[in-house]
């Protein structure tokens, strides 16, 4: 048990009733040393700490008996309370094309006349095409174009393809990347695509794609995910299973424009969700969809691509009448990314805090940073208030989301650690060194934000002031 990073369990079973209480010790993340002296205290009749005692019978409430002793009794009941993901959704997988080379393309490789805006009206010959990709949350990944021409004779007649779920091509809806170790990555999907199955798809049966896909992203959602596959795949069959509830429901859990203004702060006025009466699951969702549209217009691999970050900085630099200079003109780029990178972060914050309602884990009346901020989260502690475990269970396992850290005034140390990282951040996107550089991870705001422990508005506040 020490070493390489291998999947080992030790364990003794004994013939008898399945209603006894058994018990399990968890050893994920200690080291050698920490290990050895749990097995130690175990056999000698001791209890250790990270053990748990559980009645057999409890793994039968969650669905296909997964062996999964660490969590609460509070989330298990969850998949007895709320019906299966499958009631609501349709889960479908994929075609797999047999020969991807012969059949598929970016979509830079073909005439962009030739690709199709509507398939069921122009027929033209290469249709977008959603097939997995990176990690990445709510829109992106739609580089490719797949030859269907002819409703996808050639494809059809190829003895290797296989050919899935047509009814569902061309419909709007939501799609993922079936492999991930960072978790489940979920995006939009829109209409007129094709899918592969490696970027299976989910169609909400009253199509609220976007309300859906709030609530899949959530980290409540995204935990329960985790309990069923046990591994870094994401299954059509485990996915099924996990417990949503009634998407009727989902207009009920809200935030007042007043209350999104005052997690903005100065960048509210930017956000078109303060302009709203409330705001639901299903506005969030469409707000960060296009801030991701927003994000990707710069970067030139994206079917979005409208502007290189020095043209649009000149630009508005032009239009404002100022003085207009290369150094200037990047850095109007970089705070506009790092506004767009906050705004997203305290969105998926909200998100997460509706949903965590939504699921009845988090009291009425009680917001996801006032749970951050009281219960010792931010220090390493945690409250004895019961009515908050289930809640930082869900953090404890998912992370906090850095989008529900308060904003506050840093310490000199602070700030000059956020300029290092950030000018660190800025040098290997210029080198090539970061995987940034390919305009695929957005993550500077998000990186600093969770090192220093503050809001991202505090971090965009921060940025305009370096003269760099």
């Amino acid at each position: 048990i020490g070493g390489e990073i291998v999947n080992t369990v030790m364990f003794a079973i004994e013939r008898g009733n399945g209603h006894l209480a058994s018990s399990f010790h968890s050893v994920k993340d200690l080291d050698y040393d920490e290990k050895v002296r749990t097995i130690r205290e175990t056999l000698a009749g001791r209890e250790p700490q990270r053990a748990y005692t559980l009645n057999q019978s409890e793994f039968k409430k969650i669905p296909g008996y997964p062996f999964v002793y660490w969590i609460s009794d509070r989330i298990r009941e969850l998949f007895r309370k709320y019906k299966p993901l499958m009631k609501y959704s349709d889960i479908v997988v994929g075609l797999q094309t047999g020969e991807n080379d012969r059949f598929l393309r970016f979509w830079w490789e073909v005439r962009q006349e030739d690709i199709s805006l509507d398939y069921r009206t122009d027929r033209k010959k290469w249709v977008p095409y959603a097939k997995g990709g990176p990690y990445n949350k709510w829109y992106g990944n739609l580089w490719w174009a797949i030859n269907w021409e002819d409703s996808g004779k050639e494809l059809k007649d190829f003895s290797g393809s296989v050919i899935r779920n047509e009814s569902y091509y061309f419909r709007e809806g939501l799609t993922y990347t079936v492999v991930s170790s960072k978790g489940l990555s979920i995006r939009y999907m829109p209409k007129n695509c094709i899918f592969d199955h490696a970027g299976n798809c989910f169609f909400e049966k009253t199509e609220d794609h976007a309300a859906l896909l709030a609530i899949i992203l959530a980290t409540s959602f995204v935990s329960m995910c985790k309990t069923i596959s046990g591994s870094v795949s994401f299954e059509v069959g485990e996915l099924k299973k996990v417990p949503i509830p009634d998407p009727s429901s989902l207009g009920s859990k809200s935030i007042s424009p007043g209350e999104i203004r005052d997690l903005l702060g100065n960048l509210s006025p930017n956000s078109l969700l303060s302009t709203l009466n409330s705001i639901t699951l299903s506005s969030l969702a469409q707000d960060c969809i296009e801030i991701k549209k927003e994000l990707y217009s710069f970067h030139v691999m994206e079917r979005d691509f409208k502007h290189d970050p020095l043209s649009w900085g000149l630009k508005q630099m032009s239009e404002d009448g100022g003085p207009v200079n290369v150094k200037s003109a990047l850095k109007r780029f970089f705070l506009h990314k790092a506004k767009l990178e906050a705004r997203l972060l305290i969105n998926e914050a909200v998100n997460d805090e509706l949903v965590l309602k939504l699921y009845e884990l988090l009291p009425e009346g009680t917001t996801l940073r006032e749970v951050i901020t009281h219960s010792g989260l931010l220090n390493g502690g945690r409250t004895q208030d019961v009515s908050l475990h289930a809640v930082l269970e869900v953090l404890e396992s998912e992370g906090v989301p850095v989008g529900a850290y308060p904003a506050r005034e840093l310490t000199a140390k602070e700030r000059e650690k956020l300029r290092g990282l950030y000018l660190k951040h800025r040098h290997d996107r210029g080198s090539g060194k970061s995987e940034a550089i390919t305009g695929m991870e957005f993550g500077i705001v998000e990186e600093l934000a969770s090192a220093l422990k503050v809001s991202p508005v505090t971090v965009v506040e921060e940025l305009a002031k370096i003269d760099a």
